[in-house]
């Protein structure tokens, strides 16, 4: 059984950032996409066993990943009735994965609308060609215009 363990950041300022689980390996932690930096363990960690990064995320649950919903956000998923699922810049795929448990693909094949932002975050990107009456009622709610 491997141990994970979930990190956050806290900078001068106060500002906290979520900085994910990564799998205890040693004196390093790994995340899923190979990053990894030394291991230091703080009294406030929280520890979990499991066998894989599936594993922890099914021990987890949907709930846990609800802050991965940042409710004022114009960044997100947008459901083929007009289900709102407001996410940062880069969670996208987390939020989609993590939360809703489907891929980027299998969303945008059945109809979601992933709302983001060029690479300056200057204008907005609807990456969904055909949009039904609900999604676009709901973009307008938003302000976002067409």
């Amino acid at each position: 059984m491997k141990q994970f363990i979930h990190e956050t950041n806290t900078y001068p300022n106060g500002k906290v950032e979520d900085t994910g689980w990564w799998e205890i390996s040693g004196n390093k932690v790994i995340n899923e996409n190979g990053g990894w930096h030394d291991f230091y363990k703080d009294e406030n960690s929280q520890i979990v066993e499991a066998e894989s990064f599936d594993d922890l995320y099914k021990k987890l649950g949907k709930d846990y990943f609800s802050y991965l919903i940042k409710k004022d956000s114009l960044y997100g998923w947008l459901s083929p009735s007009g289900e709102w699922f407001p996410c940062s810049y880069a969670d996208h795929k987390d939020l989609a994965e993590l939360y809703l448990g489907m891929n980027e693909k299998l969303l945008e094949t059945s109809g979601w609308a992933k709302v983001t932002a060029d690479y300056n975050k200057e204008s907005l990107i609807i990456a969904n060609n055909i949009l039904t009456e609900q999604q676009q009622i709901k973009l307008n709610s938003l302000g976002i215009s067409l």
